[in-house]
């Protein structure tokens, strides 16, 4: 695994060197975001970190003389999301558009690579949960809920970068655990010198007050694509270094958070695809963290999660154990979100508060204070 670091190292390069260079032309092109409705960002952003993400892992292929039938159908997958998600972020296209490509695209890794959930782990017993007939509608159900897990995590500046970070980290680590030497090793590397370089123009540090680049729709989405295919084909198979319940572990906080999401849309009555600012990270916001400070707390809620599911590979847990300490950590959380929204509710109730403003700056309806999201 580390003789694979220096060659990933190319993705990182790749990507940051496009996105330097392109950043002024996106916006003589117009590939900007604007804030509006529920953006409250200042200032025109440009939208290329999916572009330059592609470009990144794209370049590397074809410098390291990566299979391509290997990885071919998924680059097509993802060319693919990458294409109409940054056309969905210039003119705003209907959802069904968006759905139907996902769907698209699923197939592709589905009909193109063999990428599917052929069994589900000991999942409730000790017997194998085998799909049959339903292995090819539950993959494809599992890469679009995924890809839409990641869009949605997609909330603040450098959060959906630095959670799939983790998730495929987490990937490599269990690859690393497994020890079976195969081509995929080097392959979550890429991805992630590829995030990096990424996350250096949108993520808050001390050296970057705010981001300059988003990954929009398009980025959002190619990276849920790239992390379901990874799931899938390392989970199933000849090519298991995993069990499915470490994969719902290393993923937890975008999962837990889209099903809690839709779920409490559709409790009140909404559409689960509405959107609104009920997400884990706007929970820390409105508790008077600052942007930066959200992101730090769902990150290291996302890792501790994910050193559940590795511990539980390299110690080899019980899945079916795993799995219903998953779901009744799930449950926890959902409660945990009902009760703080609800009481959230409550104090806006009794202090309104303003929002909006020159700044687009919300005043904290607990603590009365600002933060600029």
């Amino acid at each position: 695994m580390l003789e694979n670091i220096p060659q990933s190292i190319a993705g990182f390069m790749i990507t940051g060197l496009f996105i330097w260079r392109f950043l002024p032309v996106a916006v003589r092109l117009g590939l900007v975001d604007k804030p509006g409705g529920h953006k409250t960002h200042q200032g025109a952003i440009p939208v290329i970190g999916g572009l330059g993400m592609f470009i990144g892992i794209l370049g590397t292929v074809i410098l390291l003389n990566l299979p391509l039938a290997q990885i071919g159908p998924m680059l097509l997958a993802g060319l693919l999301v990458l294409i109409v998600g940054m056309l969905d972020d210039r003119f705003f296209l209907s959802f069904h558009i968006r759905f139907v490509t996902q769907i698209v695209a699923a197939l592709i890794l589905v009909l193109g690579d063999r990428a599917i959930l052929t069994d589900l782990g000991h999942l409730t017993s000790e017997s194998t949960a085998f799909l049959g007939d339903w292995a090819i509608p539950l993959t494809v159900f599992a890469v679009v809920g995924v890809i839409n897990a990641v869009n949605m995590s997609d909330g603040l500046d450098g959060l959906a970068g630095s959670l799939s970070v983790v998730t495929l980290t987490s990937i490599a680590i269990l690859l690393s655990i497994k020890g079976t030497s195969n081509s995929y090793f080097i392959i979550p590397l890429i991805f992630i010198a590829v995030l990096s370089a990424f996350l250096m123009f949108n993520l808050r540090t001390p050296w970057l007050s705010k981001a300059k680049i988003f990954m929009g729709n398009g980025g959002s989405m190619l990276l849920g694509i790239l992390i379901a295919w990874l799931m899938i084909k390392l989970s199933q198979g000849e090519m298991r270094s995993f069990d499915p319940v470490v994969a719902l572990w290393i993923f937890a906080i975008p999962l837990f958070d889209t099903v809690t999401i839709m779920l409490r849309r559709l409790l009140n009555g909404k559409s689960p695809f509405s959107p609104d600012q009920e997400h884990l990270h706007h929970l820390f916001l409105s508790l008077g963290f600052s942007v930066g400070q959200s992101v730090a707390w769902v990150i290291g809620i996302a890792t501790s999660f994910a050193i559940i599911g590795i511990l539980s590979a390299q110690y080899a847990a019980t899945e079916h154990v795993m799995f219903y300490a998953f779901l009744s950590v799930f449950a926890a959380y959902f409660l945990a979100m009902e009760k703080s929204w609800k009481i959230i509710a409550t104090q806006n109730a009794r202090k309104p508060y303003i929002t909006g403003g020159a700044d687009n700056s919300v005043i904290n309806p607990l603590k009365r204070e600002k933060y600029k999201d």
